[in-house]
């Protein structure tokens, strides 16, 4: 049992890549593809980090297809599991880039809201390298 939840951990992780390798290409559909095949793996195994870093690369990658409804939808999940654990640095990435997604929706109230909660909790969390993320 070890061995396999190794390999599938192995897989997932490969998923992932492959989506990130797309994503830099600019094949975008291609890219969403492998992030949803990994966080499903991930969800499979309970791998809750990979499955919320997952989720934010899927909704960067929805934003850059103009995709905003979607890209928030999965920002927001990750965002909530982010929280659930305290992972702080994941949750400014999320917070920065669902405002993003708000942007894009021309929902500068919200696209505010949420940036000025990631530059708040990267000087929270004192990683002022944060505060710049995109």
């Amino acid at each position: 049992m070890e061995r396999e939840t190794k390999d599938l951990n192995g897989q997932n992780h490969n998923l992932g890549n492959l989506g990130l390798v797309y994503e830099y290409l600019g094949q975008y559909q291609d890219a969403i593809v492998y992030y949803a095949q990994a966080v499903a793996m991930a969800r499979q195994i309970n791998d809750r980090m990979g499955e919320r870093t997952t989720l934010i690369s899927m909704g960067e990658t929805y934003r850059y297809l103009g995709e905003h409804e979607k890209a928030i939808s999965n920002l927001e999940l990750a965002l909530s599991l982010c929280r659930e654990v305290k992972d702080r640095e994941n949750e400014v990435a999320a917070l920065a880039s669902t405002g993003q997604a708000y942007a894009g929706l021309n929902q500068y109230e919200k696209a505010i809201s949420y940036h000025e909660l990631a530059i708040a909790t990267a000087r929270e969390i004192k990683q002022l390298r944060l505060e710049a993320a995109p």
